[in-house]
């Protein structure tokens, strides 16, 4: 799965900044600290996902389209727990995908599978 577009972050080390983790899209100039992001009172929705999972794969064409849906109002970001091992220990990933989402930099709710979009979009209503 390739998510390039510009409204759709993806969580990962950036080679050219060395260790920490960064948000990035398919602009290179877009790169901004997962911590700062967080931090915003915009609230975040983070999708942990896997190429080889299928219900990742069910799920990512109800994340894109909610990231239309609700674009200016929530970030949407992607993080690949192959690649991004130590994100997913510390955010405790178990299962995926899993949405997490987070508001002034805190963990205010999560889902775990590939959940309907009626039942995403009232979690993300929940925060706004």
């Amino acid at each position: 799965m390739n998510f390039n577009s510009e409204k759709m972050y993806h969580i990962g080390l950036h080679p050219e900044q060395g260790a920490g983790y960064v948000l990035l899209t398919g602009d290179p100039g877009r790169v901004e600290s997962i911590a700062r992001r967080l931090d915003s009172p915009e609230p975040v929705a983070v999708d942990f996902w896997a190429s080889w999972c299928g219900p990742c794969r069910m799920l990512a064409p109800v994340f894109e389209d909610l990231s239309d849906d609700y674009a200016g109002k929530v970030t949407f970001a992607k993080v690949n727990v192959d690649d991004n091992r130590e994100l997913a220990k510390q955010y405790k990933i178990m299962s995926i995908p899993q949405l997490l989402l987070f508001k002034n930099g805190k963990l205010v709710n999560s889902m775990v599978g590939a959940q309907p979009r009626e039942d995403i979009a009232a979690m993300l209503d929940s925060t706004l």
